[in-house]
């Protein structure tokens, strides 16, 4: 059980004691994680953090006490609150403000990256325009301002910010250098730009949400949970959010009111950085009801995805040898292996020990071993594609990418052949793991700002 789940076992205990709300449930956790997060900056790990942040807190039974006397004071002030609210105790601007901060700073932060969304269209290089200033941007420009929020967040809570007050301003000089490269509309290093710095600033986010990330195993292992979660929430309201422009448009053509216009240079630009944010905030909020959601649903698609897999390698490896020229299949194939390792990931994230399911580790095994022949086949593909067309950015930055994906998958074939005959435990597999994702930073970000510069726009 990892520190998170026994905090959330030590607040459902004093919850069955006591008639904690929820205000004081959200504001008892806040103040364990504020607690933890300093002892965790003075270089002790979780575990330890979290023993010494409840001990401060007390027993349960003092708590409970105080939970009583809280709910009765509480009560008592109820009686006369408005009479208070003109002496300044109660209503104040100040108790609002801080009874209310969080809720502020999310709308704060949905607002500033709904303007860093709109800003491009407003300077004339929008979608509608038809330039890729807004996809150069709509994708990094949200997490400076998520990282921010999270900087301003642990400020309020009384944790000095440090030099993460800098990093959010840090983080934007990587796109905003994108905007002055001198690309071509046509090249290939202008897609490969926009496809890889999401993704490498998304890995720098991680050290603004926690800093013990690039020193702590665990919080390795809190931050993929955490990205799945995401995952799964920005899809979900994302495609609510379609579906309900869809739906607008239709409503509106019946009157005969035209609003393509409107939702394709007001709506749609906010929609896909809005959602990720909605997605890390509904994450932070909620993560108590809805732990794990993204490793149970991998476990679950697992074993689909290995029979898709192989059937899949039965057609693909006799024909692999005139697929050389097939880029798009060439492609596909990287997406796949990519969501191999999400899923073995994934499907494993929730155990503390592996040796518990010798079935799911078999299907794991099976999964990254098929994953790792198809690799092969591809990467001999692209050497023949190399050697027949010679050299560009997109099969550089391809090569390069499933050199990175086989030797992850070769880790994880490792590691489940070593716990099926040793029993290793999963915390060594992820930890692993995590320091492998420092590679994929270091390669994202040399294809998105060294490729245009070495291939020189192209």
């Amino acid at each position: 059980m990892n520190t998170r789940d026994e905090m959330q076992l030590w607040l459902a205990r004093l919850s069955e004691r006591s008639d904690l709300s929820e205000e004081d449930r959200d504001e008892l956790e806040s103040h364990l994680h504020d607690s933890m997060d300093r002892l965790i900056d003075g270089g002790l790990n979780e575990d330890e953090a979290l023993l010494i942040a409840l001990r401060r807190l007390g027993n349960l039974d003092e708590l409970v006490a105080a939970q009583v006397r809280k709910e009765a004071d509480r009560i008592w002030k109820g009686s006369y609150r408005t009479s208070q609210t003109t002496t300044g105790e109660v209503g104040t601007g100040e108790g609002f403000f801080h009874r209310n901060r969080d809720s502020l700073l999310i709308a704060g932060s949905f607002i500033a990256i709904a303007l860093a969304s709109l800003l491009p269209g407003m300077l004339g290089r929008g979608i509608i325009d038809g330039s890729p200033a807004y996809f150069l941007n709509a994708g990094t420009l949200v997490l400076p301002i998520a990282g921010a929020f999270y900087v301003i967040r642990r400020w309020f809570r009384g944790t000095s910010p440090g030099w993460r007050l800098l990093a959010p301003f840090l983080m934007l000089l990587f796109p905003l250098l994108l905007n002055v490269y001198p690309f071509g509309m046509e090249g290939q290093t202008l897609l490969l730009s926009i496809l890889h710095m999401p993704l490498g600033m998304w890995l720098a986010f991680s050290l603004l949400r926690d800093s013990s990330v690039y020193r702590d195993a665990d919080a390795r292992l809190d931050f993929i949970r955490f990205s799945g979660e995401v995952t799964v929430y920005s899809v979900l309201i994302g495609l609510a959010a379609m579906a309900l422009s869809v739906l607008g448009l239709a409503l509106f053509s019946f009157v005969e009111v035209d609003i393509e216009e409107f939702l394709v240079g007001w709506v749609l630009p906010v929609i896909f950085p809005g959602t990720l944010f909605a997605g890390i905030v509904l994450v932070e909020r909620k993560r108590s009801l809805v732990e794990n959601f993204a490793p149970i649903l991998a476990r679950i698609v697992s074993i689909p995805l290995l029979l898709i897999l192989l059937t899949f390698g039965l057609f693909f490896i006799p024909r692999s040898g005139s697929l050389e020229s097939a880029r798009e299949i060439l492609i596909a194939m990287d997406v796949l292996l990519l969501g191999v390792i999400v899923v073995v990931i994934y499907s494993i994230s929730t155990r503390g020990d592996l040796a518990a399911g010798k079935t799911q580790d078999m299907v794991n095994l099976l999964l990254v071993l098929s994953a790792i022949v198809l690799d092969i086949f591809v990467l001999i593909a692209m050497v023949y594609r190399l050697a027949e067309y010679g050299m560009s950015a997109n099969k550089l930055a391809s090569l390069g990418s499933n050199i990175l994906l086989l030797g992850n998958l070769s880790l994880l074939a490792l590691y489940f052949i070593s716990q099926l005959r040793s029993g290793l435990s999963a915390g060594k597999i992820l930890s692993a793991q995590g320091w492998y994702f420092g590679l994929y930073a270091a390669w994202f970000y040399l294809v998105a700002l060294g490729f245009p510069l070495i291939f020189r726009f192209a």
